[in-house]
């Protein structure tokens, strides 16, 4: 689908997500105005198909989310050269790291002359448990109830090697 048959949609969309975003570097003012917003946005979606910054999984304008590649919370632009566009899943696994971080992770656990199979499933399983038992203890601190987490994943579209039986 392209641009031209979002028509009302797009802008619909585009209105939600300027207001959005507007909201969420509060008390800033965002550098570029609606109208700049759906420039930069169209530039992405024009031509080709898109990708998220992070795993290179397709997205569309309706599953695409923008993110900071360094958040605004560690003093990152709000500018477009600071924004890319990503998939849910990968933004909400960067959180609030740089951009630089996660694709080193991704990096490191995805290289086979560092890891073969069985040992790159540990580390995942370690960083795994490492953060669950991170975020405990900070809901334990913050004096939050304790809660049995979900289980989430630390690295999207990394898979543990299927195991047969």
């Amino acid at each position: 689908m392209t641009l031209l048959t979002y028509g009302t949609n797009f802008n619909h969309l585009t209105t939600q997500r300027y207001a959005a975003l507007g909201k969420r570097v509060a008390p800033f003012e965002l550098p570029f105005t609606l109208a700049e917003y759906r420039s930069w946005l169209a530039s992405h979606f024009a031509g080709t198909t898109t990708r998220c910054f992070y795993c290179n999984w397709p997205i569309s304008l309706e599953t695409v989310v923008v993110d900071h590649k360094t958040p605004s919370v560690q003093c990152g632009s709000l500018h477009f050269d600071n924004m890319c566009l990503t998939c849910k899943s990968c933004n909400d696994q960067k959180g609030s790291r740089r951009a630089e971080a996660v694709i080193l992770l991704r990096t490191l656990c995805n290289n086979s002359t560092l890891f073969t199979p069985t040992d790159r499933d540990s580390v995942l399983g370690r960083l795994q448990s490492s953060i669950k038992l991170a975020i405990r203890e900070q809901r334990r601190r913050a004096g939050e109830a304790r809660t049995r987490q979900p289980n989430v994943r630390v690295m999207p579209h990394v898979r543990r090697p299927h195991k047969s039986s």
